[in-house]
């Protein structure tokens, strides 16, 4: 059967939620700054290396690449599975690893916060 989108369905995340602050209101901008992780299991190999993206609220983007180019790990970045090695990934100016509640780090992994 189907795993789920991007293959994420299932999974248990490593990072743990603790709840970080409530905004008054969710725009929905994401940024991504010069970001870099490596997996655990494989830390000699980087998949992301100063990447960078801007999501503006209300739009939409996609992801494209090659096999193994890191799509699947940037949606599991944003759904903090993981956390990054290096780098930033912010949700309307707020770290996502330190000021974004828990609800809006879990939504499905196939809607990124843009």
């Amino acid at each position: 059967g189907r795993r789920g989108s991007f293959g994420l369905s299932g999974r248990a995340p490593e990072v743990q939620l603790g709840g970080g602050a409530r905004p008054a209101g969710l725009r929905g901008e994401g940024r991504l700054e010069h970001v870099g992780f490596n997996y655990r299991t494989r830390p000699a190999m980087p998949v992301l290396r100063d990447f960078s993206l801007n999501g503006p609220a209300n739009s939409t983007a996609a992801l494209v690449g090659a096999s193994g180019a890191g799509k699947t790990t940037v949606i599991a970045l944003l759904q903090r599975f993981y956390d990054v090695d290096r780098g930033r990934i912010l949700v309307d100016g707020a770290d996502l690893r330190a000021d974004v509640p828990t609800e809006a780090a879990a939504r499905p992994p196939r809607a990124a916060p843009w």
